[in-house]
């Protein structure tokens, strides 16, 4: 009877044993906090002394920009951090020559790249749940809502799971790390920083033919379309959410229009709703093809 492929097996057995007993892991964990609770003092240091007597409203603002400042550390980390973990999965096997033994192994194509990636997600969320002290922080201080935390975990969680699948899949394509590093970060910063920039510079343009006087109807399809891809990118979906969220009260949905040729508003998934669906289609997606790749390798 085949062995599950989502069990543990030796592989995975002994990829936690290196992520969790090396020096590295440690090392990082702590650098992690420390960044992040320096930031932390620092930002609430500076937001006190500037306001030293608005009191109620002063702690709300520290709470708001503590949270805001800490999701998007959280969004760095799953972003260009998580990937550096899984980018050599499978490269680093062909460099060590060790892949063919490890394919003469009783495991299967699947559990070999769950074993690799399995470990990778848990200690990202290790490092994710470091911080929840601080995001409690937030709270106490005010200003924050559950379903800002709650959208802020989807896009967190949704990318660190594209991200680090990325990383084993183009490691199963590639033949060396340095190539694997390269195609992966590349594509990472175009989702993450590309995505956006196309946000800004398209968003004047967008707003102008909008505000047309007896606009066509491509209007809003275009407008659709750009909602679509300002989901695409974590930073643009957690903005825009929050500040539906914040302006509307709609958590799940966004409304846009009424346009001059379209009277009707136009309802939509939230962003993050939108990408948190797309990025774990495109994850299994991506295991998929990285196992039929270590299957398929030679």
């Amino acid at each position: 009877m085949a062995k599950p492929i989502l069990g543990i097996n030796p592989l995975m057995v002994k990829e936690l044993r290196g992520y969790m007993r090396g020096t590295r892991a440690y090392a990082v964990l702590t650098v992690y906090m420390g960044i992040i609770s320096g930031i932390t003092i620092l930002l609430y240091t500076g937001v006190s002394l500037a306001n030293p007597a608005s009191g109620v409203s002063n702690s709300s603002q520290v709470g708001s920009a503590l949270f805001y400042v800490m999701v998007g550390l959280q969004i760095v980390l799953v972003s260009f951090v998580a990937p550096a973990f899984t980018v050599g999965a499978i490269s680093s096997e062909r460099e060590r020559h060790t892949f063919g033994l490890l394919k003469v192994t009783l495991l299967s194509p699947g559990q070999i790249v769950w074993g690799k990636l399995i470990p990778v997600l848990g200690y990202v969320l290790l490092l994710g749940l470091a911080t929840t002290p601080l995001f409690s922080l937030a709270f106490i201080l005010g200003g924050v809502e559950p379903a800002q935390f709650a959208v802020a975990l989807c896009v967190i969680l949704a990318s660190a799971a594209l991200f680090t699948t990325l990383g084993v899949f183009v490691s199963s394509r590639a033949h060396d790390t340095l190539s694997a590093t390269v195609i992966t970060y590349a594509i990472v910063v175009g989702i993450v920083v590309g995505l956006a920039v196309l946000t800004v510079l398209g968003l004047p343009a967008l707003t102008e033919l909008t505000g047309r006087a007896g606009a066509s109807g491509a209007v809003p399809a275009l407008t659709a379309l750009f909602v679509a891809l300002i989901s695409l990118s974590p930073v643009g979906a957690l903005v825009t959410s929050e500040l539906n969220f914040a302006n509307s009260g709609h958590l799940l949905t966004l409304t846009i229009g009424p346009f001059a040729a379209s009277p009707t508003p136009i309802v939509l998934p939230a962003p993050f709703v939108i990408l948190t669906v797309c990025y774990l289609t495109a994850s299994a997606i991506l295991i998929w093809l990285a196992t039929r790749a270590v299957r398929d390798d030679v």
